[in-house]
């Protein structure tokens, strides 16, 4: 059974069915991004959701999600029933050492927009990814989401990437 036969019969019997699958990824153009798009269009034997869905990938060159008005055009153009949300303000070390503030501002821009535009064009799930290094520094491995707020995050990290925690 492909994820759209299970996403109608759990919404069965709501005022409103979506006759559509559409899954909008954020951060499309990324490494995971990249990912999942060769999963659900060059391996979609290998995905569920592959053959049952629409899958959208949106990349910075598709709109500044720090900006609300872009984010809400964004959501408006895709009207996406799901959303990954993959997108944030990332670089090395070095970067985030020195843009520190910088980088948490954008994160929390993103995510507040995403969420925002999620909300009011009516998704029905927002799945937003994580990364690592938002685990705490000191931690026993393996490491799985029921730790993520064990302690603080490595320290060159504690102002950029918790921004995700809080998603």
């Amino acid at each position: 059974m492909c994820i759209r036969d299970r996403y109608q019969r759990r919404v069965r019997g709501r005022q409103a069915i979506m006759a559509e699958l559409r899954v909008l990824v954020t951060g499309g153009s990324g490494l995971v991004g990249q990912g999942i798009q060769e999963v659900v269009t060059e391996r979609p034997e290998d995905a569920d959701a592959g053959n049952c869905a629409e899958w959208l990938f949106a990349g910075s060159k598709d709109g500044d999600l720090r900006e609300l008005n872009d984010t809400m055009a964004l959501f408006e153009r895709f009207k996406p029933t799901h959303v990954i949300h993959l997108a944030a303000n990332v670089g090395g070390l070095f970067k985030n050492m020195k843009y520190r503030v910088e980088m948490y501002r954008d994160n929390m821009a993103i995510n507040d927009n995403v969420l925002a535009a999620a909300h009011k064009q009516g998704c029905v799930k927002v799945i937003s990814m994580l990364s690592t290094c938002i685990f705490p520094d000191k931690t026993a491995y393996p490491i799985d989401e029921d730790m993520v707020h064990n302690g603080a995050p490595v320290s060159y990290t504690h102002l950029t990437l918790p921004t995700k925690r809080i998603v």
